[in-house]
């Protein structure tokens, strides 16, 4: 009797615990799920607790799109210690007394850091700098030149605490922001220094903390009955263009054919296609030098769910489908996101700019290695 689980495919909503790596939570997620392919949409670092969004199965395949969602945070900055990590795991580089902060400092803080800002990462980051790792450099004892970035932070509270020693802050940023960083910069801004204390994320996107399983509670369900707890592949991508299609056209596009539809919008990135309770799922990828967004075919059965997602690797789909001046939308569609590809010419030139599914699964193939 095999002892192989059935495949799960889905988004796990986890409330992370201090102490536990992001990587670690996906490799317990990988093991309580039997599945090999699993990834999360932004890191968490070990102090920090809270909402750590983990795709599983094909789902994998759309976390990219999920890295850029809003996300909130709860944190305390300790004021008047800086660390090398600016958080409270690192070592002390400096202290200095706190002064007072009046209801005016509190006010001149949120205003300064709030709306379109640029933040310089933590030197005990992931960035990258001459091919190396920040954090990398740093564990040797060095300092990598960061340069600072942009970020937005749509909303941020302050209020003090702790006798005056501490900041209870509240944070709703865009992606890449750092909090560590924020911390820091918030310390500097007063004129002693801190670090960040605690930090708990919130809400991720669509996604609030107040839905996410720890990963006890995910281990004390049975492993038949894990899968309840995974939400349908797509969940997240709400806010994405999509249109509509029969069974009839979705086997043509699985096949790698182009079909008519009704409104198709006007989108430079990815359109969802719904069609039943099959998910098909195209990953585009750029083939070398040819410029080809080239489109590999995944299914996944519904599971029960109402409606379920196609997903068409087709950044440059609505763009294209209007130079040709029709309403059609296709499995893999000629062209370059990085607008190398003419698919004007190339279309004057007779060149069908719809690949056929053979041809798409040895580009694929090519693709990933």
């Amino acid at each position: 009797m095999s002892s192989q689980r059935t495949p799960h495919h889905g988004v796990l909503l986890v409330d992370k615990e201090p102490g536990w790596t992001s990587h670690d939570v996906v490799a317990k997620v990988r093991g309580l799920f039997g599945q090999k392919k699993v990834g999360h949409t932004g890191t968490l670092d070990p102090m920090a607790t809270g909402l750590l969004v983990v795709c599983l199965g094909r789902a994998t395949r759309l976390a990219e799109y999920m890295v850029g969602h809003d996300k909130t945070y709860e944190g305390t900055v300790a004021l008047g210690a800086t660390t090398d990590t600016d958080d409270a795991e690192g070592n002390v580089l400096s202290r200095r007394e706190v002064p007072p902060i009046s209801e005016a400092d509190v006010q001149r803080l949120t205003a300064r850091f709030t709306g379109r800002i640029c933040q310089v990462p933590p030197q005990y980051s992931a960035i990258k700098k001459q091919g190396e790792r920040a954090y990398a450099v740093a564990r040797r004892g060095g300092s990598a030149e960061l340069e600072a970035r942009p970020i937005v932070i749509h909303d941020l509270t302050v209020a003090v605490s702790h006798a005056g020693q501490c900041l209870d802050i509240g944070v709703h940023c865009g992606p890449g922001t750092y909090i560590r960083s924020l911390a820091r910069d918030i310390g500097e801004a007063l004129g002693c220094g801190g670090h960040l204390a605690s930090l708990r994320r919130t809400s991720a996107g669509p996604f609030n903390v107040a839905e996410a399983q720890t990963l006890a509670s995910v281990e004390a369900v049975s492993a038949a009955e894990r899968g309840a707890l995974l939400k349908k592949p797509g969940t997240g991508l709400e806010s994405l263009p999509r249109v509509h299609v029969s069974k009839e056209n979705a086997v043509r596009l699985a096949g790698g054919l182009s079909v008519e539809v009704a409104d198709l919008p006007e989108a430079a990135g990815p359109i969802l296609v719904y069609c039943g309770s099959d998910l098909l799922v195209f990953d585009a990828r750029l083939i070398g030098d040819r410029a080809e967004n080239v489109a590999e075919q995944r299914i996944i059965k519904g599971g029960g769910h109402a409606d379920c997602l196609l997903f068409l690797g087709c950044d440059l789909a609505a763009r294209i489908c209007g130079a040709r001046g029709g309403n059609r939308i296709s499995a893999a569609v000629v062209g370059d996101r990085r607008g190398v590809a003419e698919p004007e010419r190339r279309g004057a030139a007779g060149v069908d700019q719809t690949l056929h599914a053979g041809r798409d699964r040895r580009l694929g193939r090519a693709a990933h290695r």
